[in-house]
């Protein structure tokens, strides 16, 4: 605006706009050092996150028996018929003697229909039913017999991955067609 323009204004209005001084802004909030919280925070967090890999790594090493049995379970594939079953029986008590080994003289002594039923007993769902239950029940001992051999490797394979590691005594519980 030009002079000419201005509103006239009272004098003592004048007097106290010449008085005013430039608008001071405050300096911004520096980010460092952060606040208590967010120390608290990062410190929760980065426990949490320690803690987390402790626990994967305690766990990792706790089922380093499942991947081994697993790796050994392919080499099975090469086997006859006639020496399979007696070749995953014996793949199955090495697992089961790692992953039980409170039960050892249960697990040595064990053989037949009571094998089958407590293998059975370490898992959630029936694994060894119908065939692959005779054959790793009978298939040591009649060698002669004919067993379906994909549907035993398949159970195997799911007992050594779904297997309970129980702390307690489990229930036996025997398949319904040995």
């Amino acid at each position: 605006m030009t002079p000419a323009q201005q509103p006239s204004l009272p004098p003592e209005a004048l007097e106290l706009l010449e008085q005013m001084h430039n608008i001071f802004v405050p300096q911004a909030v520096s980010w460092w050092p952060p606040a208590f919280g967010w120390w608290a925070a990062t410190i929760s967090l980065l426990g949490a996150l320690v803690l987390a890999l402790i626990a994967y790594l305690i766990k990792r090493r706790q089922e380093a028996y499942r991947r081994t049995a697993l790796k050994l379970l392919d080499g099975l594939r090469d086997y006859p018929d006639t020496q399979l079953p007696t070749e995953a029986n014996r793949l199955l008590k090495r697992v089961a003697l790692a992953a039980f080994p409170a039960e050892k003289l249960a697990i040595n002594q064990a053989f037949g229909e009571d094998w089958v039923a407590w293998l059975n007993a370490r898992c959630r769902d029936l694994v060894f039913s119908g065939s692959a239950a005779a054959a790793l029940a009978r298939g040591g001992y009649q060698q002669d017999a004919a067993y379906p051999r994909e549907e035993l490797l398949a159970s195997v394979r799911r007992w050594i991955a779904d297997h309970q590691r129980a702390l307690g005594r489990v229930p036996v519980r025997r398949p319904a067609h040995v």
